[in-house]
C-alpha cells in the first residue's frame, strides 16, 4: 500500500478521535470504529475499537443550553 495512503488514512482517524468528536454522539462514535477498522485493515495492525463514552458530549452540550436558559440546574435536563 502507497505510504502515503496509509499517512493520510492516519491523518483522518486523528481527527475523528480528538475529543468532543468521536465521543459526541453514537454515529460519531461508530464513524471513529469503522474508521480504525479501514486503518487496521489497509496497515496490517490489529482493529482496537473504542468503547463508547459514559457520557455522550451532545448530551452535556444540551444540559448546559437548557441550564444557561433557565439559569438553573434543570433536574429534567440532568437525568442520564
Amino acid at each position: 500500500m502507497d505510504k502515503r495512503i496509509i499517512e493520510n488514512i492516519e491523518d483522518v482517524v486523528n481527527i475523528q478521535k480528538s475529543s468532543g468528536n468521536w465521543d459526541y454522539d453514537p454515529y460519531m462514535h461508530g464513524l471513529l470504529n469503522g474508521m480504525l477498522f479501514i486503518q487496521s485493515f489497509v496497515s496490517g495492525e490489529s482493529f482496537d475499537p473504542y468503547d463508547a463514552p459514559k457520557r455522550w458530549t451532545k448530551k452535556r452540550l444540551y444540559e448546559r443550553i437548557i441550564n444557561k436558559i433557565t439559569g438553573k440546574n434543570n433536574p429534567i435536563a440532568m437525568q442520564k
